[in-house]
């Protein structure tokens, strides 16, 4: 727990949530109590990847339902 009350960012990731920004834990502010740099570029760069804006990744996405051919 430590390591994670010092870390100047920290994030989840799941199914549902993708990639989210902790900010407090235990009522203990994360580096600047906000998502920082790291986090955000993480977040965009999957988000691209999972909806197809990113050309670099297309040959791991499968499409379903209407999706890019």
């Amino acid at each position: 727990r430590d390591q994670l009350y010092s870390a100047d960012e920290v994030f989840l990731t799941g199914t549902a949530a993708e990639i989210e920004p902790v900010v407090e834990i235990d009522f203990r502010k994360i580096g600047a109590g906000h998502k920082g740099h790291l986090t955000a570029r993480i977040k965009d760069k999957y988000l691209k990847i999972a909806h197809g804006n990113a050309p670099e990744s297309e040959k791991y996405l499968t499409y379903v339902n209407g999706g890019k051919q």
